[in-house]
């Protein structure tokens, strides 16, 4: 049976009745009972508990996994505070659902039990014939923790060239809280997980399109993903230097427009783009809280981009993941959008779907959301395959056959 794919909305403000309605959609759209694998982007207006319980009134025991969000993506265009569920039915699949707690506490560990607990039940579950495992998506915590510790976690299990990719959770823009949820667990803080294989083809692409602006600074003084000083000065005076007396706004506003459109950007060996990290928050003291480690003593930039470079960047995205399908027919396109996108975008965020409709064709579904936090693979031959965290990308996963 060849892949199928059927995927749903609903608005309706009541959690429960949205994630019923989602479902029901997604049922009808498939045009099959019994799917087996459901994926949620839930917005963070939703309560979870409520949300998931609709949906499983529709799916009972179908496996799930899915993310709170900043906005989602769907086939009919990005939108919020809205519940989407997309729905998988194929003999070839092969998955298993994985996760970890307390990313705040321990990084590294919640990452390396995702893997853990994915990876057995792939061993248990499947016969050695059917032992193919090609992706591992995830949905980590946006908010907490070192994302970065968290994919090497990962590799220590399923190894650092293994293809990684996802979206960190989001909640609408008001940076306090964040879920994952998987199958009837429902975790905050935490790191969720599928890993999917068989006979299918996966094709994976992520570029970002902003540009360094302004010299190269040093950070002088770091801590995991905090960053006290870049050139022996607080980490704040870099966006003072710039925007003045504005940048007062980063103390008291969770990612603030300035540090949306500004990230920082450090030179990868053999990359053709600069790896970004965007601050979460700025402390009292000045100091820049981020998703993952910009390490002490590494070389940055403070970037910028504009809606035609953006745009440009998704396009790549998808050419790419759509060469690196390697022939097969897409079935799925999954996108994991940075809100520093959104933001920039504005009205013209559809324009970034309608450059992965040009490549993939408007009959091929698209799903996704807006993250705090993208993890893919990065492209360069001396960098083939390992996964890094970023932060203003625009990543796409190709599911095909």
């Amino acid at each position: 049976m060849a892949l199928r794919v059927g995927i749903g909305q609903s608005k309706n403000p009541a959690s429960f009745s949205a994630g019923r309605e989602a479902a029901k959609i997604a049922l009808r759209d498939l045009k099959s009972d019994n799917p087996h694998l459901a994926i949620a982007f839930i917005s963070a207006t939703y309560e979870p508990e409520k949300s998931v319980e609709g949906i499983k009134s529709i799916l009972g025991e179908t496996p799930l996994i899915g993310s709170s969000t900043a906005g989602e993506i769907t086939p009919w265009g990005t939108t919020k505070h809205s519940l989407v569920v997309a729905l998988f039915k194929g003999d070839e699949l092969r998955f298993s659902l994985g996760w970890g707690e307390g990313i705040n506490q321990g990084s590294r560990e919640a990452g390396h039990k995702s893997a853990l607990t994915a990876n057995r039940k792939f061993l248990e579950t499947l016969s050695p014939e059917e032992f193919r495992r090609k992706v591992f998506m995830i949905f980590p915590d946006g908010l907490t923790g070192n994302c970065a510790d968290v994919l090497r976690g990962i590799q220590e299990i399923l190894g650092r060239s293994f293809p990684i990719v996802g979206g960190s959770s989001g909640d609408d823009f008001l940076f306090q809280k964040t879920f994952q949820y998987c199958h009837k667990l429902i975790l905050s803080g935490g790191i969720v997980g599928v890993l999917m294989g068989g006979d299918l083809s996966f094709g994976i692409g992520s570029r970002h399109g902003w540009k360094p602006l302004g010299k190269p600074r040093r950070v002088t003084k770091a801590i995991a993903n905090i960053i006290y000083e870049i050139d022996h000065q607080p980490a704040v005076s870099l966006y003072e230097e710039y925007f003045g007396e504005e940048v007062m706004e980063l103390k008291t506003e969770p990612l603030a427009s300035m540090a949306i459109l500004y990230p920082l950007g450090m030179a990868i060996s053999g990359e053709e783009e600069y790896l970004l990290r965007n601050p979460n928050t700025i402390t009292e003291e000045g100091a820049l809280v981020c998703g993952a480690e910009i390490p002490e003593g590494e070389e940055i930039r403070l970037m910028i981009g504009n809606k035609e470079t953006l745009i440009g960047a998704a396009s790549h995205a998808s050419l790419t993941a759509l060469k690196n399908l390697h022939g097969a027919k897409p079935r799925i396109v999954i996108v994991f959008s940075s809100i520093s996108r959104n933001k920039l975008l504005g009205r013209y965020t559809e324009n970034e779907l309608e450059a992965v409709q040009e490549i993939f064709g408007e009959d091929i579904p698209i799903v996704g959301f807006y993250t705090y936090g993208e993890q893919a693979p990065l492209t360069s031959e001396i960098n083939i395959g390992q996964t890094y965290f970023q932060n203003a990308s625009f990543t796409v996963l190709a599911i095909g056959e």
